[in-house]
């Protein structure tokens, strides 16, 4: 049978299609599962989100695994489908030609018949005519052969009379010797293109049988295929899935390794302080506490003239200055606040939205110029709420934390700007 061996394939197709089932909801799992759920401590919380992170890493690459034998499995079936294709318009031509040699041993077959019928009506004809001839002769023959001779004109008549009877029978029964023969020979020709036609009828009807199930095959590969890609597709989507589940659960890694160092930090005691002036402007030496963060859309830390852009946290992940990132040292221009997926970034200030769209390792940024020679920067968001042009108001809502761009998770990287040179933006809170 055509393409027997590769039937066994199919537990495979079905038991991927049954896994390719559970997806949706793996996935859904996946993105709601918490990195510690008993944790309470910053080192519990860190060995959690560890363990969390481990888990999903393991899982990514099982995903990953899964996909490559789906690709493979894709290919193997796309190929075979080719093979089938080819297969089927070969075959079909077979069908084709038998089916036109059976057309055509079928004409044979009624020329033949016909012929075979017009020999016999001569056959018979001719044995109406030689009866009736003998019938003639034996009333002639009933005279006696005296009143032949009698009635004959002369001696010369009466013998030219009885051999042109002769020569008459033996004619006649020689044409009927013929016409015998020659209906028998169209006999044999009608039987023999007869069963020619029953041959080529048997031989179309195989042909089209392997067509058909040519056809079978191919109907039963494309549905495999079709499986093997929504398969394939679901696989793509855990593997995305996955992998942005992975890259929050390395940013509250990441988060909690940092907090958990801060905590932990010997702490140094210094004998003796300079006299410093602080004036209103000068920058604080750490960021606002969370009993120091805003609780509403529009507040702002006390003493500050700018509103905190992220009123859900006060937690900076990086400050304004130099650091070490990506493997190398690099200015950073802004502060970083960690928060919440999709939490809502306030403005700073009032003022006019001059920007708003992706911009490189920004990701999607809203940039709002304020009038006064300030305007702010709110970078790698993963949505806007508002618009190019827009005028808006200190605290209302801009957009959402996100992590497009250049980013590790989600958080705000926010810098403020004066006459176009950045600034720190805690010299404002």
């Amino acid at each position: 049978m055509i393409l027997q061996e590769n039937r066994s394939n199919t537990k495979v197709y079905k038991l991927l299609r049954l896994s390719s089932l559970m997806l949706v909801l793996f996935i859904a799992l996946v993105l709601v599962l918490p990195a510690s759920v008993h944790a309470t401590s910053t080192k519990e919380k860190l060995d959690s989100a560890r363990q969390h992170l481990s888990e999903l890493e393991s899982e990514l690459k099982n995903t990953q695994t899964q996909l490559n034998e789906l690709r493979s499995a894709e290919k193997k079936l796309s190929d075979e489908l080719s093979w089938l294709s080819a297969r089927s318009a070969e075959q079909n031509r077979v069908y084709q030609d038998a089916l036109q040699q059976k057309e055509t041993a079928y004409s044979i077959m009624l020329e033949d018949e016909a012929a075979y019928q017009q020999s016999l009506q001569r056959f018979f004809d001719k044995q109406e005519q030689y009866g009736e001839r003998i019938s003639q002769m034996y009333k002639w023959q009933k005279k006696s052969m005296l009143e032949m001779l009698l009635s004959s004109d002369s001696l010369q008549c009466f013998f030219t009379t009885v051999r042109f009877m002769k020569v008459i029978s033996d004619a006649d029964e020689q044409a009927l010797n013929d016409l015998e023969s020659a209906s028998e020979e169209a006999e044999t020709m009608r039987l023999r293109s007869e069963n020619s036609f029953n041959e080529l009828t048997v031989l179309a009807e195989e042909a089209e049988s392997v067509l058909q199930q040519i056809k079978s095959e191919q109907a039963m590969t494309q549905r495999e295929l079709d499986e093997a890609s929504y398969s394939l597709s679901l696989y793509q989507q855990r593997e995305e899935n996955l992998s942005a589940v992975k890259e929050d659960a390395q940013s509250d890694v990441n988060r909690y390794a940092t907090q958990y160092e801060i905590e932990n930090r010997p702490t140094t005691t210094t004998t003796t302080r300079p006299k410093t002036t602080t004036t209103k402007t000068q920058a604080p030496t750490q960021a606002p506490t969370q009993a120091q963060a805003p609780t509403g859309g529009g507040a702002s830390v006390p003493g500050g003239s700018f509103a905190w852009p992220v009123p859900s946290s006060a937690y900076i992940t990086s400050y304004y200055g130099w650091r070490n990132i990506f493997g190398g040292t690099s200015w950073h221009a802004g502060i970083d606040i960690a928060a919440g997926y999709g939490s809502n970034v306030i403005a700073a200030r009032g003022g006019t939205v001059t920007y708003c769209g992706w911009l490189g390792s920004y990701g999607n940024i809203v940039i709002i110029d304020h009038g006064d020679g300030f305007s702010t920067r709110y970078a790698h968001l993963s949505g806007f709420n508002c618009y190019y042009g827009q005028q808006v108001s200190r605290g209302q809502v801009v957009g959402f934390i996100g992590s497009t761009g250049r980013s590790t998770g989600p958080h705000l990287h926010f810098e403020v700007l004066k006459y176009g040179s950045t600034v720190n933006p805690l010299s404002y809170y």
